[in-house]
C-alpha cells in the first residue's frame, strides 16, 4: 500500500500544546469516561475533530471560522489529518493518479498551513 505524506511545518510552535485529530469511534467512549477535548461550538468541525490543547481560551482563539474551514476542506482531501503544535500533516492512503489532485491537496494543505500560522502570529497574549 502506498502512503503520501504531506506536513507544513509552522516557523514556531504555537504555543497551545496543539493536538487535533479525526473524531473517531474510540473517542466517543473516551468522552464517557470524562476525557476532555476542547469544543469550538461550531457543529461541522467538532463532529470530525478532537481538539487538545490548553488555555482552551487560546485554542479556540486559534480554531478561527477560517481555520476551521480550512481544515474541514483539508480533510476531504485526506485519509488522515493531524495538526500539532509546530506542524499540520496530511496523510493520502491511496495511489495519486490524478496531478490536478496533487496541485488541489497541497494548496488545500498550505491555505490551512498559513491560517494557522496566521492566526498564531496574532494571537495576543496567549503567544509565547
Amino acid at each position: 500500500r502506498r502512503v503520501t505524506v504531506f506536513t507544513v511545518r509552522f516557523d514556531r510552535a504555537l504555543g497551545v500544546g496543539l493536538k487535533l485529530t479525526r473524531e473517531g469511534a474510540l473517542h466517543g467512549i473516551g468522552k464517557l469516561f470524562g476525557m476532555v477535548d476542547v469544543e469550538t461550538g461550531d457543529p461541522a468541525f467538532d463532529d470530525r475533530f478532537v481538539v487538545k490543547g490548553q488555555p482552551a481560551d487560546a485554542v479556540r482563539a486559534l480554531l478561527t471560522p477560517e481555520v476551521r474551514s480550512q481544515l474541514v476542506s483539508l480533510q476531504q482531501h485526506a485519509e488522515l489529518l493531524e495538526v500539532e503544535d509546530d506542524r499540520l500533516t496530511a496523510v493520502v492512503g491511496w495511489l495519486i493518479r490524478d496531478p490536478a489532485w496533487i496541485d488541489s491537496g497541497l494548496v488545500t494543505l498550505a491555505r490551512a498551513g498559513a491560517a494557522l500560522a496566521g492566526v498564531a502570529a496574532g494571537a495576543g497574549p496567549y503567544r509565547r
